[in-house]
């Protein structure tokens, strides 16, 4: 068995393809790896650093990305762009939730 190495040191499609071939449908380290990895680097575009949301988005991306990509990637496409639509999609509906939380908390302190 090959060590894991901690980090991949970059994504792209070429390597997704070959990490969903020796995966056998089920998510491996390596696949969480790259979750993590992409997450990463997306938030990085759409938030800034000192956002207390980003660590809540990126693991709820890891999570989604978990659920859906092994079971619905389809190797003829790209696989990249699949696995980053996860994860925008996600942090779409992350920050959708917890704006909501932020409005009800102050619809309840403004009625206080």
């Amino acid at each position: 068995m090959t060590k894991l190495k901690t980090k991949p040191t970059s994504i792209t499609n070429r390597t997704l393809k070959e990490m969903l071939a020796r995966c056998n449908g089920e998510n491996t380290p390596e696949l969480w790896l790259a979750y993590h990895s992409v997450a990463t680097r997306l938030s990085r575009k759409f938030f800034r650093n000192g956002s207390v949301m980003i660590d809540d988005m990126i693991s709820e991306a890891v999570l989604c990305a978990a659920m859906y990509f092994v079971k619905n990637a389809n190797p003829e496409y790209n696989l990249f762009a699949y696995l980053t639509e996860i994860c925008k999609r996600s942090f779409a509906a992350s920050f959708n939730k917890f704006n909501t939380y932020d409005k009800v908390s102050l619809d309840f302190i403004e009625r206080v």
